[in-house]
């Protein structure tokens, strides 16, 4: 599969399932960057493998009911502190390790992100962690990309 290629706007939303205005609202936000940005009005933008990626990750975030402003912090600092997660080329599901988004917003709205990367079965961390008063959302991002190449390929075979 080649991942470098670029989607148009249409194939963006039939790949994702997600409307245009809303991407566009996220565009308008900072939270999206198209690969290939529109040149004026009337010329359409272009998107990478990458962001269909971003998009199933703010979509779901989005769907949990979580505050656009800190939706935007949350994918501002998942895209400076793990740049490879985002860049890589080729995708292999290793299932004895999983990369893991954690969440955590504090009730003043601030929030601490971080990529964790579980070998085997490193889950202790868990109970303590959901103990917080804080809200806390993880999110399995190797699942998140597997089912955005499943997307990829049956959209491509269509």
């Amino acid at each position: 599969m080649n991942l470098s290629k670029t989607y148009s706007s249409k194939e963006l939303q039939l790949i994702t399932g997600e409307s245009k205005q809303r991407i566009q609202y996220w565009i308008l936000n900072g939270i999206i960057s198209p690969y290939g940005p529109s040149a004026g009005t009337g010329t359409s933008r272009s998107y990478s493998f990458e962001n269909l990626l971003e998009v199933l990750i703010v979509q779901t975030l989005s769907r949990s009911r979580i505050d656009i402003k800190i939706i935007a912090n949350i994918m501002k600092q998942v895209k400076q502190e793990n740049p490879e997660f985002f860049k890589l080329v080729k995708y292999e599901h290793d299932l004895n390790s999983q990369f893991i988004l954690s969440i955590n917003i504090m009730p003043d709205g601030s929030t601490h992100v971080s990529v964790i990367t579980l070998s085997g079965l490193q889950t202790s961390f868990l109970p303590a962690t959901l103990e917080t008063k804080n809200i806390v959302i993880l999110m399995n991002l190797d699942f998140v990309k597997s089912y955005l190449l499943e997307r990829v390929v049956s959209f491509a075979g269509k």
